[in-house]
């Protein structure tokens, strides 16, 4: 992808060139027509929303939620009725500033979320492989 956010003029410049990216991913899969969409922080929003418009099941790692509190931060297909029930899944870690990230906003209503504060992909997978699915409802062991 070439440089989408060099030479940002100012911070509506950045919502801008975000809605672009997501407009390129989602052409991207009309063309190619993916089995799944996956991705992680960024790229998992960016999957989220793709996926809202097209109805290609996915899943998404330790993300932000994609629906901002105002129209300009909003990425999801507005007509909610079209994605309703498309098999998606969120992964988030509680302790994660990244996941907290509009963490009650994405497509799916019930993410699966995580002990720990990790990022990391590789963290995560761990969890996910080493069936440690159990859900975080915010101990503050996460942020130790």
């Amino acid at each position: 992808m070439p440089d989408t956010f060099g030479g940002l003029e100012k911070a509506e410049d950045g919502w801008e060139k975000v809605r672009e990216a997501m407009d390129s991913a989602k052409q991207a899969a009309e063309s190619l027509g993916p089995d799944y969409l996956t991705g992680h922080s960024l790229g998992g929003a960016i999957a989220e929303v793709v996926s809202s418009y097209t109805k290609i099941p996915g899943f998404s790692f330790n993300c932000p939620g994609p629906v901002g509190l105002v129209t300009e931060t909003s990425f999801l297909n507005p007509e909610r009725s079209y994605w309703e029930g498309v098999e998606f899944e969120t992964h988030l870690r509680r302790g994660d500033p990244v996941s907290q990230l509009n963490d009650e906003h994405h497509m799916n209503s019930e993410p699966v979320w995580y002990h720990g504060v990790s990022h990391r992909m590789e963290e995560l997978a761990k969890d996910i492989k080493g069936s440690k699915t159990m859900k975080c409802f915010g101990c503050f062991g996460c942020f130790a």
